[in-house]
């Protein structure tokens, strides 16, 4: 089995290359007794439908707080591509006080 080095403030671990966390989960389970056993599938799924539709009905106040942050139009750069956060990140300038702005 192969292993790769992950770090953290704590230091280095190594973490088998199977596994997708990083170097806390990995000390976590050194340092814990944890459980072996998983959420229910159908849990998961009901867990996702419902946040999904809870998000679906706040599509216009997410879309809202979207047009007016920069921050969040940078963050998000690598996933909606960068001349829809380009877009984004003009109009939140715009709608931003010249106060915050800098020159």
């Amino acid at each position: 089995m192969e292993k790769r080095i992950e770090r953290d403030s704590v230091g280095s671990i190594a973490v088998s290359n199977e596994n997708l966390w990083g170097a806390q989960t990995q000390r976590s389970l050194l340092q814990f007794n944890i459980s072996t056993e998983k959420m229910p599938s159908e849990f998961i799924s009901a867990l996702f439908v419902s946040r999904f539709k809870e998000a679906d009905s706040h599509l216009s106040r997410i879309d809202e707080l979207m047009s007016a942050s920069l921050m969040l139009a940078t963050a998000l750069s690598p996933h909606i591509g960068c001349d829809k956060s380009a877009a984004i990140a003009k109009t939140a300038y715009k709608k931003i006080s010249p106060f915050w702005r800098l020159q």
